[in-house]
């Protein structure tokens, strides 16, 4: 619940796909481009011989829902690729999206853990976020189209938007 006051500008490839600005889930509003106490971890992959993609697990808590859902504060996880030239990745180069198919932010269909939640917030024990005013997604996979030989950088990040408060974590 920390505000660390800190704004920086979204990854410019992502950002530049969508019109200068961070979209929400689809039919929600998309933002600017400023993205608030985000945190990212960089990882740099050299593609294996053979491999034709590389998968990841993830899950995307967040501790503003539902009353922040589907507004401008809508907090984000970005699964972007900063390298590579497989035909199949994405203009935006995000790899990690909802079951809609869009961005992966508050307001995405993919947060069914919480109160009132069809999976319950059984889940949310002992994770430090509010079984009542909080949400999870399941475990979801990322698949990222790849050509063997080349180094992939793959670029994980947190964002709040619009505000610095409400914290989310992603694994």
């Amino acid at each position: 619940g920390r505000n660390f006051g800190r704004s920086t500008p979204g990854p410019a490839i992502y950002t530049a796909a969508h019109g200068g600005q961070i979209p929400g889930s689809l039919g929600c509003p998309s933002v600017t481009d400023s993205a608030k106490d985000s945190v990212g971890l960089r990882l740099t992959f050299v593609v294996p011989p053979g491999a034709t993609r590389l998968a990841f697990d993830w899950r995307f808590l967040i501790s503003d829902f539902p009353e922040w859902s589907c507004t401008n504060f809508a907090d984000s996880f970005l699964a972007i690729v900063t390298t590579g030239t497989s035909p199949g990745l994405p203009l935006d180069r995000s790899v990690a999206l909802d079951r809609q198919g869009g961005p992966v932010s508050s307001g995405s269909p993919d947060f069914v853990i919480c109160n009132g939640c069809t999976s319950g917030n059984g889940e949310l024990a002992g994770t430090g976020y509010d079984p009542t005013d909080s949400a999870a997604t399941h475990w979801q996979t990322a698949f990222v189209p790849v050509i063997p030989g080349e180094t992939l950088v793959l670029d994980l990040i947190a964002l709040d938007i619009g505000d610095g408060a409400w914290d989310n974590i992603v694994f």
